[in-house]
């Protein structure tokens, strides 16, 4: 018969010995290796590494949620676009090719085709290429009693009919203009054709004005001959001060005095001779004729 004391004495002797753990799975590690040596301190390093797995894992899945997603687009001209690149691309390309075509369509026809255009005014057709508008006007004219525009009518059909012997009229009109001055100042012809002419019209703005306007318009050619004459006059007035320094500049001839005979004769008083001075010749037109005639001889009797 065993004794009971016996094998309690055997469990406990065998409780000391620890190489029973050797047949227990993962009983070859040490326990220093399962929990280190400083167990706060595992516990701790181990539980930050969890929670930074945690957190990239939260980012991973916001990113998710919140990334949009691109939908594909249709337009109705049949344009497919799958991704947002080709819509930034797609747009570039096409406002390329716009203005490509806006510069082609605006160096041919200097229009530019986005630009509105303003409406063109349509002018109403001549007199000539339109009896019925002449008669409609004329007869509504003379229906309301405006005098006025009848006769604007009458002088636009007139207009439109010698318009393009207009500028062989001027020319005719200029001409005679010209003769006809030319007849008191002999050399107008060549003054009209001379720098001069334009410096008196420029130092005159309103004489210029009114030979501007007799020379184009027919009703006012009958003034031409008087504004000639008086830009002749001015041009010649300027002049003057130069035609007296140049006569007092004039050497005087020498005249040779022959010894007169002495012969019994009658004396008969001449007619008396009246001078006026320069300042006095210059206030009417016959006395600036007679001073520029008196000049211009001194100056041709020059001799060098």
């Amino acid at each position: 018969m065993s004794n009971p004391n016996a094998n309690d004495s055997n469990a406990l002797a065998r409780a000391g010995q620890t190489d029973w753990l050797n047949d227990a799975p993962g009983g070859d590690v040490p326990f220093d290796k399962l929990f280190g040596t400083e167990p706060e301190a595992s516990f701790s390093s181990a539980t930050p590494t969890s929670t930074t797995t945690s957190t990239q894992t939260t980012v991973t899945e916001a990113q998710q949620t919140t990334a949009p997603s691109f939908e594909e687009i249709r337009t109705s001209t049949g344009s497919v676009y799958k991704e947002r690149d080709a819509v930034i691309k797609g747009i570039e390309e096409k406002d390329t090719l716009i203005q490509q075509l806006r510069d082609q369509i605006k160096a041919s026809t200097g229009n530019d085709p986005l630009r509105r255009q303003e409406p063109v005014q349509t002018q109403p057709q001549s007199y000539l290429s339109n009896p019925t508008r002449f008669a409609d006007d004329l007869a509504s004219a003379a229906k309301s009693g405006d005098a006025n525009k009848y006769q604007q009518t009458l002088l636009g059909l007139m207009d439109e009919y010698f318009g393009p012997a207009k500028p062989l009229i001027q020319d005719f009109a200029r001409n005679r203009a010209t003769e006809q001055t030319s007849v008191e100042y002999k050399d107008f012809a060549t003054f009209r054709r001379s720098d001069d002419f334009g410096k008196v019209l420029e130092r005159n703005p309103a004489l210029g004005q009114a030979i501007r306007a007799s020379e184009e318009n027919i009703q006012y050619a009958h003034q031409l001959p008087e504004l000639y004459r008086l830009a002749y006059e001015s041009h010649t007035a300027r002049k003057l001060p130069e035609y007296v320094q140049a006569a007092r500049q004039t050497p005087a001839t020498p005249v040779q005095n022959t010894r007169p005979t002495v012969q019994q004769t009658s004396l008969t008083p001449g007619t008396a001779v009246t001078q006026r001075s320069d300042s006095e010749s210059l206030r009417t037109s016959e006395g600036r004729k007679e001073l520029i005639a008196r000049y211009r001889e001194a100056v041709e009797n020059l001799t060098f």
